[in-house]
């Protein structure tokens, strides 16, 4: 009897369930109104908070005075069972240990009770993300409920019998079949392992299958062995206080579960065992689960590609042995191009499957040792080791180009796509890591910057540049701000009066430490990033109140040519913005001109024309820039609301000598009259070329002929040299 005693006991401490064994304490009518504790083992603490010592032998009123407050009723609810002699099962929050609680609460003899119990905190959390984990838990709580009638049997049974014995094999079972663990302890003298608990469930053996001590290796997966036995002689050597591990397990079936096994070494006074139990608990799930959050945590949930995170582990990881063994690695960042418009006017639903199908030709173009990564929106990186020389890196990068750019088909229309690439070299072009991804990155816009759909590789002169470019457009932020920005204003002359058609106003900026910096170098970046919106507005707000006082005062008739970026275009306030600034300088919109350039009509056609068609309704005049070096084509200008077209002045400077570019410009002069348009020549710098325009016809021209641009102080004068210049080449 006494060594059943111990080993049950030895059980019930080492379960991972809490149990805890108490006394109900009645009012003289008989009804429940506390509890004491008797007993509890290991686990009691870990589900509660609550040692040994601050329960056994208290009531729960004594250990936490607000009970009642607890809407689980605990006094009620074990009273019950302690009277009534029933099981009881209770599945509950409790707001003063602010855990969810599954219990099954015995009484093996009257005014006794004991609560076996889980903390199911997590699983509560978890469950509507994990429904098969609620599902096994609603299976379990079937069971339970299911097995409640054959416990009851089997405890009335056996309540036949007296003492100890009885009352403590009573225990074990209860304990065994109310845990969701697998419980097992070694027959030393048998040289056998005893099972009881869940096993059958959890790995599909019988309990006479597993009964041999060797067998237990033969399930255990072969790489996990070593650390079991490590962790088994750590344990009985009395080194830690719990024998615990996790190992894969073989199921009957074939394939592995991983457990966790955790037991217990009893020793005597000699310091040797003389008794060992524990159980085992499929973990299964867990692992599965821990798994996919780490595979989302490096992996991109789109195309399934590494991530920016795990790309950059193993590039350190590759930097690191290419500086141990002297070798060359290749970072290679692509970028899609032009992608925004396709998000823009497609949908980001259509620009997903673009990514889909650019990674996965990707893939089938990079070897299983290279790691490709999306990093970015639209951006990709490869990660290329031991490579030798850049010719093979510049191969590997036309394979990938030459992959993206075959054209493919989707909701019946044929699509290109391009990408451009830049490349960084460890150790040539970085020391580190984050040197060698910010030079291919600069690599990548230099790609763009030139025309895009084509492959660079880093140099310093490149960083010299991209150093310059944020020194600009830091101070470009800097001068916005402190409004550092003038204009300067060009004539627009008419060639049949002499007379100036219109100013064209132009953004000019000096600073102090760069010096003058030309609007070619600036409004890039400003285009950039973004920064030409706010730009723009001053240039507008400032433009058209000078133009109303030349008006007012003694030009009535000038336009004011402003030049309009695509980025300003596509703001969804675009025309409030022009209405307002309009309104508020007095500036007739019959005197403003927009010059927007070819490049605008790359993309979003029908929604620029049909702004430029609100804008044109009011009076607003419309100017097409630099015509001859874009998109535009003729059905463009025949759709587009023009008022006028200039012709870019890489058609002006040649025509000093016999040259096509005398008989392109007569052409496009005579086209566009026929659509009814105006023609503005710009970059007229000779007289010559001056003689000729006007023997063609050519309505308007601009150049540095008739001035540079000046101050809107120097205007006045400058038109009245103007008007007596061509007076003068008229008369004689």
């Amino acid at each position: 009897m006494e060594f059943a005693g111990r080993f049950c006991k030895m059980v019930i401490e080492n379960m991972s369930n809490a149990f805890a064994y108490h006394r109900i304490i009645l009012d003289d009518c008989g009804s429940p109104i506390d509890y004491e504790y008797i007993e509890v083992n290991l686990a009691f603490e870990k589900h509660t908070g609550l040692s040994r010592d601050m329960v056994v032998g208290k009531t729960i009123r004594q250990i936490i005075p607000h009970i009642d407050n607890d809407t689980a009723k605990w006094i009620e609810f074990f009273g019950q069972v302690a009277i009534s002699g029933k099981a009881a099962t209770k599945v509950h929050y409790s707001e003063v240990f602010d855990r969810w609680y599954s219990v099954n609460s015995y009484s093996p003899e009257k005014e006794y009770f004991i609560a076996i119990f889980n903390d199911i905190t997590e699983l509560k959390k978890n469950e509507a993300i994990l429904l098969e984990k609620n599902e096994k838990l609603n299976e379990m709580y079937g069971e339970l409920s299911k097995s409640e009638e054959e416990l009851r049997i089997r405890y009335e049974e056996l309540q036949a019998k007296n003492g100890e014995i009885k009352r403590m094999n009573d225990m074990y079972m209860l304990v065994s079949d109310a845990t969701t663990d697998g419980i097992w302890y070694p027959d030393v003298q048998g040289n056998k392992r005893v099972f009881a608990g869940k096993w059958h469930e959890i790995l599909g053996y019988e309990p006479d299958e597993l009964q041999e001590i060797d067998i237990w290796n033969d399930i255990i997966h072969p790489d996990d062995l070593d650390k079991n036995y490590e962790e088994y002689l750590r344990h009985i050597d009395n080194k830690t206080e719990k024998y615990e591990y996790e190992c894969r397990m073989k199921a009957k079936d074939g394939n592995y579960k991983w457990i966790r096994v955790t037991g217990k070494a009893m020793y005597n006074k000699s310091g040797k065992i003389h008794m060992l139990a524990g159980a085992i608990s499929d973990i299964s799930k867990l692992k599965e689960q821990a798994a996919y959050i780490e595979y989302l945590a490096f992996h991109d949930s789109l195309t399934g590609l590494p991530n920016r995170a795990l790309f950059m582990d193993r590039l350190s990881i590759a930097v690191g042995m290419a500086e141990r063994n002297k070798r060359n690695v290749a970072v290679v960042l692509l970028d899609v191009d032009n992608f925004k418009e396709i998000n823009d006017s497609m949908g980001h639903d259509i620009g997903d499957i673009f990514l889909k199908i650019i990674a996965k030709r990707l893939s089938q173009s990079v070897r299983n040792y290279e790691t490709l990564a999306r990093i970015g929106g639209d951006e990709f990186a490869v990660l290329l080791q031991n490579i030798s020389e850049q010719d093979e890196a510049f191969e590997f990068c036309e394979r990938l180009r030459d992959a993206v750019n075959e054209p493919f088909e989707l909701e019946m229309h044929t699509f290109n796509i391009s990408i451009s690439i830049g490349v960084a070299m460890y150790p040539t072009d970085g020391k580190n890591i984050m040197e060698i991804l910010k030079n291919a990155d600069t690599a990548m816009y230099k790609a763009k910057a030139i025309g895009k759909n084509n492959i660079q590789f880093f140099s310093l002169d490149m960083k010299q540049t991209m150093i310059r470019k944020h020194l600009i457009e830091r101070k470009l932020r800097a001068a916005l701000k402190d409004q550092k920005f003038t204009l300067n204003y060009q004539l627009q002359v008419d060639l049949s009066t002499g007379k100036t058609r219109a100013i064209e106003a132009l953004i000019r900026w000096f600073d102090k430490d760069l010096g003058i910096i030309e609007p070619s170098e600036f409004i890039p970046i400003a285009e950039e990033t973004g920064l030409i919106v706010q730009i723009g507005e001053w240039i507008f707000e400032n433009a058209c109140r000078q133009g109303a006082l030349w008006n007012a005062n003694c030009y009535p008739d000038v336009l004011i040519s402003i030049n309009v970026s695509s980025i300003q275009l596509k703001q969804s306030n675009f025309s409030e913005m022009v209405k307002r600034i309009l309104k508020e300088t007095g500036l007739e919109p019959s005197h403003l001109e927009l010059e927007i350039t070819e490049g605008v009509l790359a993309d979003s056609f029908e929604k620029i024309r049909s702004i430029l068609e609100g804008l044109r309704s009011i009076g607003v005049k419309i100017s097409m820039d630099d015509f001859g070096t874009g998109y535009a084509s003729l059905n463009y200008l025949k759709n587009l609301p023009l008022n006028t077209l200039k012709i870019d002045k890489s058609f002006i400077k040649n025509m000093d000598e016999d040259s096509v570019e005398k008989d392109i410009t007569g052409s496009i002069v005579s086209l566009v009259h026929k659509l009814n348009l105006e023609v503005v020549a710009e970059g007229v710098e000779t007289k010559s070329q001056l003689d000729y325009l006007k023997s063609c016809k050519c309505d308007n021209v601009q150049g540095y002929l008739f001035g540079r641009p000046v101050p809107a102080e120097r205007v006045q004068d400058l038109m009245t040299n103007v008007s007596c210049m061509l007076l003068d080449r008229w008369i004689n």
